[in-house]
């Protein structure tokens, strides 16, 4: 599901606001050895040609992912028997719809995996997509999952230092 929020309208411009609808959802597994997955969403809006995107991204929750369903479960008790998973959103800040992108996820399991994403769909300004990104043969203690958005430097953005999400967690 993607939560876009309602444009509101600046003070005095007389204009209406714009509503906005959530796009449909759509998921994709990529296999990754045993390793994990990852899932997306995505919406819609308007682009200013002349600016920049600005891709961001920010932690939802920590948890697992059930065997199952591969349902994502919160949860700040993390077991190394679990399918541990990362949710998070990207969103773009900026004002120009980015072209599509790509993003690596550094994950705590043994022996370390960098998954490297396919090509993602373009986000609009003011939108964001949401991911899960599991993973199995973890490693115990206080270990982290790194996400980097355009880790080429593919993208010019208006911010290119708000391209990294550093998620400690404590693994049981």
């Amino acid at each position: 599901e993607v939560d876009t929020p309602a444009p509101t309208k600046p003070a005095g411009s007389g204009t209406k606001p714009v509503a906005t609808t959530p796009g449909s959802k759509s998921e994709q597994s990529y296999t990754t050895g045993p390793f994990g997955s990852t899932t997306g969403t995505g919406g819609s809006t308007v682009s200013n040609p002349a600016g920049k995107p600005d891709l961001r991204a920010t932690l939802i929750a920590v948890g697992y992912v059930t065997g199952a369903t591969n349902e994502f479960v919160a949860t700040t008790t993390l077991r190394r028997s679990d399918k541990i998973a990362v949710k998070f959103y990207v969103e773009n800040i900026g004002n120009k719809t980015s072209p599509e992108w790509r993003f690596n996820g550094v994950l705590p399991t043994f022996p370390y995996h960098v998954f490297n994403s396919e090509a993602q769909q373009p986000i609009e300004p003011g939108n964001r997509t949401e991911y899960v990104i599991a993973f199995d043969r973890s490693m115990e203690g206080n270990q982290e999952v790194k996400i980097v958005l355009d880790p080429s430097l593919y993208i010019a953005e208006s911010d290119e230092n708000n391209n990294t999400l550093v998620v400690p967690m404590k693994i049981l």
